[in-house]
């Protein structure tokens, strides 16, 4: 979003893809403005309408740089979310839009969002392989048709892990690999040793014997889960292997005592698992099953190495979400 484009400007970055469509006078209005003091800025588009609105807007803008905008046409590469299907229907919006003077059309973009709900590292595969191969086969048919494009840009973190050849690829987007999370656990493409973030929560209640209650429900862990992510409950309880978090309620995670629940997860740390139940009062650390909202529901990052803190880091695009 602009918000967090901003934010990334403010901090010195001077090349800023914002993999989102920019509809609206005052969004796009932001987005040109940006291009003061940024040196490439570029978004999406997969329709007529938004990509008419960004062309007009750039070209009767009053601030430099007068120059078309650059744009990225979405493909949609079975994610179902946005974008175009790959080939023909690309290509033909491509010819569409290629005359407007106020954009540019510097490349093609997905997302094989998909990707994360993979039931098999077979699947997983042959998603990663299908996204480039649809990607490089779209390129192909644009430049066949005198569209010329410099980039050729996928993401998703499970499909960089796992693909094979990038052959005709440009770009690469990840973004969960910054830290791991549960779910790319669940998928085996990384070890729990692997995840750099995770939420230090406080047993308040032991209700029963087979329940345990911490200080961290859906507003600190967030309640975003794949569908078909293998490991049960709201993430993975580092060190303790029979228990899992059944529930979240605002501002509590409601965990089951379970012989072995997390076993198989916890195991991946290469260290010993705990076979005790933590008393109130004590910490765990709770590796999220989708880190990226997680980041974004804290004002700050405490960073440790080797069980020493080291630094404190503030999550500045926090709420920037327009």
């Amino acid at each position: 979003k602009i918000g967090e484009a901003q934010v990334m400007a403010e901090s010195g970055i001077d090349d800023i893809l914002i993999a989102y469509p920019i509809v609206g006078e005052d969004k796009i209005s932001r987005l040109l403005n940006l291009r003061k003091w940024v040196r490439k800025v570029a978004c999406t588009v997969d329709s007529l309408q938004g990509a008419r609105a960004l062309s007009e807007a750039a070209l009767s803008a009053e601030l430099p740089p007068r120059e078309p905008l650059d744009v990225y046409i979405e493909v949609d590469v079975g994610f179902k979310r946005v974008g175009l299907p790959a080939g023909k229907d690309v290509v033909d919006f491509a010819l569409g839009i290629q005359d407007l003077k106020g954009i540019r059309i510097r490349g093609i973009l997905t997302h094989a969002g998909h990707a994360a709900s993979s039931e098999t590292p077979e699947q997983l595969l042959s998603i990663a392989r299908s996204e480039a191969q649809a990607m490089v086969m779209t390129a192909g048919m644009l430049r066949e048709n005198g569209i010329h494009i410099d980039e050729v840009s996928i993401g998703s973190t499970p499909t960089s892990y796992v693909l094979d050849s990038f052959e005709g690829i440009t770009e690469i987007r990840p973004g969960t690999y910054v830290f791991n999370d549960s779910d790319l656990l669940s998928l085996g493409v990384v070890s729990l040793n692997d995840c750099a973030l995770s939420v230090l929560a406080s047993v308040v209640s032991r209700p029963s014997h087979d329940r345990v209650v911490f200080d961290a429900g859906s507003k600190t862990l967030s309640s975003d889960k794949q569908a078909n992510c293998k490991i049960p409950g709201y993430g993975v309880i580092k060190g303790c292997p029979d228990i899992w978090i059944e529930r979240l309620s605002e501002e509590h995670a409601i965990a089951r005592v379970q012989p072995n629940a997390t076993a198989k997860w916890n195991a991946a740390a290469g260290r010993k698992t705990a076979d005790r139940i933590p008393e109130i009062g004590e910490k765990v650390q709770i590796v999220p099953n989708h880190a990226c909202p997680v980041v974004n529901l804290f004002d700050r990052f405490i960073v440790t190495k080797n069980d020493t803190v080291i630094a404190e880091w503030r999550v500045q695009g926090r709420g920037r979400l327009a």
